[in-house]
């Protein structure tokens, strides 16, 4: 098979989506460089896939798993083509886990990551509940050296507007249960591995990037508007819009705002090409086979993973509306929704601290350090590329 190192993205097509006849939506290179490891992706979804994506990038060989589906045949194509050995994975019939392919990829890992959330029926982490021996056997056999588990900061719950870091306490109640003992499972890998195994827990704030920001809130409700034939207030051009929502003093405190009857309900998140770039930062720091790697630049074994500026939704949906030039109608929170989600938010406020995070980072820096960098760039098309006027030299909260 073709070795990636390379890839070129539509940006309306997500990596790795495989479109009826339109799979190819990359340009293979030849392979530069030596190989940095081999690295197993449970769950190739929206966050998975970038880091796919950007690890063939980095060298290394990547496998990974989707679910058994109706369009699991054209989408483990798509991945082949791509240079991502993919597999299946059982978790809707017979709960039968990885195929016998995915097997082989895991226990030849250096790397593991985990992206997928834990399931009512076995109120744990998929992957250690059906192969946790088969990844204690891959570290056994000296391939292992990288565990990583994507989380959630939803498992801190609501702290009043409060910042909170990764020693705040866990009040999302029985709803975060699961996910802490996930956490758990996978952090004790170290202890269970003699060390072997350098196990991380990334907490990510809400996930936003292309496909999947308030641009597209703002774009569904515009649509929605005009199939039903109501309309904005006035008309907003992007370009004052845009500034005018620019032009907004970022809130000080979780306090009221003047005049404002209802607290500000702050909302902390992060672009998914910096989920990204944590997760390789954290990988790159372990060495070859034989070698103990860099615990200096990843002294943590828990990472709140989010941006420098917890935001109102309310205020983001108002800049996005700006960008678009669209009226948010119907007040600040006609956009808000009325799913688990939404209703979450209404009942949960806390900033989350990323101090630690700068350290993983150091002088790269956050891609995004703002909604405000994360929506320009999706807007302008360019949301995975690098630009100086998009990075942050320290992952630090102001």
């Amino acid at each position: 098979m073709a070795r990636f190192d390379a890839l070129i993205i539509r940006p309306d097509v997500p990596f790795g989506q495989f479109t009826g006849q339109h799979c190819y939506l990359w340009v293979p290179r030849g392979s530069k460089g030596p190989m940095k490891g081999r690295l197993f992706v449970f769950g190739l979804g929206y966050v998975g896939l970038r880091v796919a994506e950007q690890a063939l990038c980095h060298g290394y060989e990547v496998a990974g798993s989707i679910r058994v589906s109706a369009d699991a045949p054209g989408r483990l194509q798509a991945l082949e083509l791509a240079g991502v050995q993919a597999c299946t994975f059982d978790l809707d019939e017979s709960y039968s886990g990885l195929s016998a392919l995915g097997l082989e990829s895991l226990r030849r890992a250096t790397h593991v990551l985990a992206t997928v959330a834990p399931v009512a029926d076995l109120d744990r982490d998929p992957l250690l509940a059906l192969h946790g021996e088969d990844v204690l056997a891959a570290a056994a056999g000296g391939s292992l050296r990288w565990a990583g588990y994507l989380s959630t900061t939803s498992v801190y719950g609501d702290h009043d507007g409060a910042w909170v870091d990764e020693t705040s306490e866990a009040r999302g109640g029985p709803r975060a249960a699961p996910r802490l003992r996930a956490e758990e499972e996978w952090l004790a890998l170290d202890g269970r591995t003699g060390g072997q195994v350098r196990s991380r827990v990334f907490r990510l704030a809400g996930i936003y990037g292309p496909g999947r920001s308030a641009l597209n809130t703002v774009s569904k409700a515009a649509a929605t508007r005009a199939a039903t034939g109501s309309s904005a207030d006035a008309p907003v051009t992007a370009a004052n819009g845009a500034a005018a929502a620019a032009a907004q003093p970022p809130p000080s405190s979780g306090d009221a705002a003047a005049g404002s009857p209802e607290p500000l309900r702050y909302v902390s998140r992060v672009h998914v090409d910096d989920i990204v770039r944590a997760v390789l930062a954290s990988m790159d720091t372990v060495g070859p086979a034989g070698c103990a790697g860099s615990a200096v630049r990843d002294p943590h074994r828990v990472y709140n993973v989010a941006d420098d500026a917890p935001t109102p939704r309310a205020e983001v949906m108002r800049y996005a509306s700006g960008l678009l030039g669209q009226v948010e109608e119907g007040g600040p929170g006609a956009l808000e929704g009325n799913d688990a989600r939404a209703r979450r938010r209404a009942t949960e406020c806390k900033r989350v601290c990323n101090r630690r995070l700068g350290e993983l980072l150091g002088d790269q820096g956050l891609l995004y350090p703002t909604y405000r960098h994360g929506l320009d760039a999706i807007h302008a098309g360019g949301a995975s590329g690098e630009s100086s006027a998009g990075r942050s030299p320290r992952g630090t909260p102001t």
